[in-house]
């Protein structure tokens, strides 16, 4: 090492640029994690460290909790940069990490605001610098807000020269995402669908007849209410194996679900399902609904009945090369309803007191436009505010909007007591809602505050620890 450092050391390494922080990485780092505790001697570490920068790897990786014990990397390599490289700071690209356990207490985890900042101060004092090229938020779990804000700032008072995530790559998010919607919206839906509708209506025997119908999600019946138990029973698990507050996890859902429930009632809307009840006479909000025709036989035979009867349509329809089948069905009407004013202006003419309220507009703007536009004022004006509050009031406010909109949508299965089963369903929603804003209360715990997990020590080793 006498030759120290290799002129030629850039001459046989890539260097690729990393995202759009400007910095150039090799395409070999050296990571300074067990090998640079204190259970190596610092000979051994300082010559790993030459080896590498001569064959032109710049980046060297650290986190504060590098050792063992924690910090005990930071401070080795501080020892290496005031010798081996002390002329070769500006050659290197130094990146530090924060976000697990630390140091005691509901600060020393977690990635907080708190927390990053108190440990950058800790990791340069360590290293003997006044700032690092790289720093990184081990997971953007729990504060995740309050920590990019952190970062941020330190960003601006120039301790750090780029900020970014680590250890949570967009296929995790890919994979959270999917199972989501495959575990809550897909399964939980069809389930509760099952569970809240087809068997309370048509009793065990269909079921126990044919138990696959359960999976013929093609053939329709979705409930949101059996969508969002599946949604909060999957992020109860996933929260529960990667370590993360399953309330937080679920207020983040929480404030982006209303834009699916938008989309979806638009669906409907342009599916013409799940239409409204019948506007009373003289109403201006009617709207006809084709697809009625599939489920309302006697009105299906009086608007087909007319279509035959009108002199010469078929025969005018088969010349303008549409297919006129030999005996027609409700969806064959439905799809001239589109394409074909002459039978569009029957349909109309045949349905004018089939006129519905367009419910799934009320239950968009509702569900939808409204509930979002709430949810993220509180979020935008309330950074800190408790966990669970965002979960009640989508409980609570989604239920007040069906409960509100069933009164004018065809009801999907009439219950009791006056009420539609959405709207039963609905009242037991806002005790859950009632149950967030309990534990928000009691807890008073913000993202920025919480300390997930704990470590429990068993035989003077940590284990994989429990919940707090």
């Amino acid at each position: 090492m006498n030759d120290f450092p290799n002129p030629t050391r850039y001459d046989n390494m890539t260097y690729r640029r990393c995202g759009n922080s400007g910095l150039k990485l090799p395409l070999l780092s050296l990571g300074l994690w067990h090998n640079f505790g204190d259970t190596n001697t610092l000979e051994r570490m300082n010559a790993i460290c030459q080896t590498a920068f001569d064959h032109g790897i710049t980046h060297f990786d650290l986190a504060n909790n590098y050792g063992p014990p924690a910090g005990a990397a930071e401070k080795n390599f501080g020892i290496i940069l005031k010798t081996t490289f002390a002329g070769h700071r500006d050659e290197l690209i130094i990146s530090t990490k924060a976000g697990f356990d630390m140091w005691p207490g509901p600060y020393g985890d977690c990635g907080s605001r708190k927390y990053l900042l108190a440990s950058l101060d800790q990791s340069l004092q360590r290293l003997g610098l006044d700032y690092v090229d790289l720093y990184l938020i081990h997971q953007p779990y729990n504060d995740y807000y309050g920590a990019w804000r952190a970062l941020e700032e330190l960003y601006e008072e120039g301790k750090v020269k780029s900020i970014g995530v680590d250890n949570f790559t967009q296929d995790r998010m890919a994979d959270f995402v999917t199972y989501v919607a495959i575990f809550g919206v897909l399964i939980g839906g069809r389930l509760g669908y099952v569970l809240f509708y087809q068997i309370p209506n048509h009793g065990w025997s269909q079921f126990l007849a044919d138990p696959l119908m359960v999976l013929r999600v093609w053939e329709g019946g979705m409930a949101s209410h059996g969508g969002m138990i599946g949604v909060g029973l999957y992020t109860f698990y996933y929260a529960w194996k990667h370590r993360v507050k399953w309330v937080a996890l679920l207020d983040g859902l929480a404030i982006v679900a209303p834009v699916g429930l938008f989309f979806g009632r638009m669906a409907n809307f342009i599916n013409g399902e799940l239409y409204g009840r019948i506007v009373p006479p003289g109403s201006s909000q009617g709207m006809i609904f084709p697809a009625e025709l599939s489920q309302d036989p006697d009105l299906f035979v009086r608007v087909a009945s007319r279509i035959y009867e009108t002199p010469g349509l078929l025969d005018k329809l088969s010349l303008s090369g549409i297919a006129v089948p030999e005996r027609m069905t409700a969806a064959w009407v439905t799809d001239r309803v589109r394409d074909t004013p002459a039978i569009r202006e029957i349909v109309g003419q045949m349905m004018q007191d089939h006129a519905r309220y367009p419910s799934q507009l009320y239950e968009a703007f509702a569900e939808g436009v409204l509930l979002f536009a709430v949810l993220w004022f509180v979020r935008v004006r309330f950074p800190r505010a408790w966990n669970g509050l965002f979960c009640g009031i989508f409980a609570v406010l989604y239920a007040a909007g069906r409960i509100i909109c069933e009164e004018y949508r065809e009801p999907d299965s009439p219950f009791s007591m006056g009420l539609t089963r959405g709207q039963f369903l609905s009242v037991f929603l806002v005790l859950v809602g009632a149950a967030f804003f309990v534990y928000a209360f009691k807890t008073r715990q913000t993202v920025q505050e919480c300390a997930f997990y704990e470590p429990e020590k068993k035989d003077g080793k940590e284990s994989s620890g429990k919940a707090v």
